[in-house]
């Protein structure tokens, strides 16, 4: 039923990509009948400006907020990602600029609306810009720059259509990157030689709805650890196969057999942990049960324990912590769980769980649901409603893995990475 609703939605998508291009005029027109229908409902007909003074006021009002905010932005240059900072440089400076000009009767406000939604829409996926201040002056200046425009009225129809047809254009863009051909910047080391920190990176995001990943695709997806940063790594491992490091040629054997991948990896994370055992990387309609958990004391340095699921249960710690608690190395802060005691807020934990006797690594996506994780804490089984793979770094001593985190479901997976387009002297396919 999945891939009937992706093919529908490839057919629709597709036929309003390509009418766009090979029939722009006509998606135009149509947008502007809509437009000029919604405002004769609305009642505004364009007409000289209202009260100069008040726009003056308002105008004026708007630069002093983005003065003030503009203050409190990062313009640190960013080594990894040097168009970071460009981005947000000349986005100020635009801003700046197109607002200055109401003062000499020059009124851009429909564009400022356009550029700010443009940099909240792509500004950190395409970018990384990731800055709360400059984010915080796209929201306010789109806003603002709307009401100017309503307000001042001065070609309030032409300025409207023009914000409509470039929604629209928007539209089309964020389906294109995440349904048809991803863009993706590397900001980490954890995939070299293949791919090297800064590198830009196309991929297919259209394949996977139709098959699964294989072993050796070098895959983007959303990590559990955070639930937040997109991942670049390898799958090194399928759903429903065992898995393990050999120790004399520290290659991967799968069911028993050397991989076709041929690569060598380090014995890692929770695998060196737990002596390297063979792990087995579960199927949709597994069940799993908890085996153990492992507790870090991030803050004095006293390594990992190893607890019984009464142990932690008799903590007594709230449901809605276990998405900052649980996973090694994630990002979350003490300020995030600053309702839970001094001695709790200084730990981490994970979990290692069993299929039918067989050792299975973490599957973290558990925690961002609390009925399951208190299913899995208090001893029952769960049936996995997912496929699961095993995904790792190149730099197979310089990576934040499955080694570390645990499985990734499949429903994370966004792309197959193919091809590199920056820096240009190296563009070229990928090396599988």
């Amino acid at each position: 039923m999945k891939i009937v609703l992706y093919l529908l939605f490839y057919i629709i998508t597709s036929i309003m990509i390509l009418t766009y291009l090979f029939k722009e005029k006509k998606v135009v027109d149509y947008i502007n009948k809509i437009v000029d229908k919604l405002l004769a409902k609305l009642g505004f007909e364009s007409e000289k400006i209202r009260n100069d003074k008040i726009l003056i006021f308002l105008n004026t009002l708007v630069l002093i907020i983005l003065g003030i905010l503009a203050l409190n932005v990062d313009y640190t240059r960013n080594e990894i990602l040097p168009i970071k900072n460009k981005i947000i440089i000349i986005g100020m400076i635009m801003n700046f600029s197109m607002l200055l000009g109401m003062y000499f009767k020059k009124y851009y406000y429909e564009h400022v609306a356009i550029l700010n939604i443009v940099l909240i829409v792509f500004g950190k996926a395409m970018f990384g810009v990731d800055d709360k201040y400059f984010f915080i002056i796209n929201i306010m200046l789109s806003i603002a720059s709307i009401i100017l425009i309503i307000y001042s009225n001065i070609e309030l129809t032409n300025k409207i259509k023009k914000i409509f047809n470039s929604m629209y254009i928007i539209i089309l863009v964020l389906i294109i990157q995440g349904y048809y051909l991803g863009n993706y910047a590397i900001p980490t080391g954890s995939m070299e030689p293949t791919i090297k920190v800064g590198d830009r990176i196309f991929a297919n995001n259209v394949s996977y709805r139709f098959k699964s990943p294989q072993i050796g695709d070098i895959i983007s997806f959303k990590e559990p650890l955070d639930n937040s940063l997109m991942y670049t790594k390898r799958i090194t491992g399928t759903a429903g196969n065992t898995f393990k490091i050999n120790e004399a040629d520290h290659n991967i054997y799968i069911n028993g057999e050397k991989s076709s991948l041929n690569r060598e990896y380090s014995i890692e994370g929770i695998l060196k942990l737990y002596n390297n055992p063979e792990i087995y990387i579960p199927k949709k309609g597994d069940k799993v049960k908890l085996l153990n958990i492992l507790e870090l004391d991030i803050v004095n340095g006293n390594g990992v324990i190893e607890i019984k699921r009464e142990e932690f249960l008799a903590k007594n710690i709230s449901k809605k912590y276990y998405k900052y608690l649980f996973g090694f190395f994630n990002s979350n802060t003490l300020d995030q769980i600053s309702g839970v005691e001094q001695d709790l807020s200084n730990k981490r934990y994970t979990y290692v769980l069993e299929s039918e006797g067989r050792f299975v690594l973490p599957i973290l996506d558990f925690k961002y649901d609390e009925k399951l994780m208190t299913r899995l804490l208090n001893g029952e089984e769960i049936e996995l409603e997912s496929n699961y793979y095993m995904a790792m770094g190149d730099n197979t001593r310089n990576s934040n893995d499955s080694r570390f985190f645990g499985y990734v479901k499949e429903e994370r997976i966004y792309g197959k990475l193919l091809l590199r387009w920056y820096p240009f002297n190296r563009v070229g396919l990928l090396n599988e």
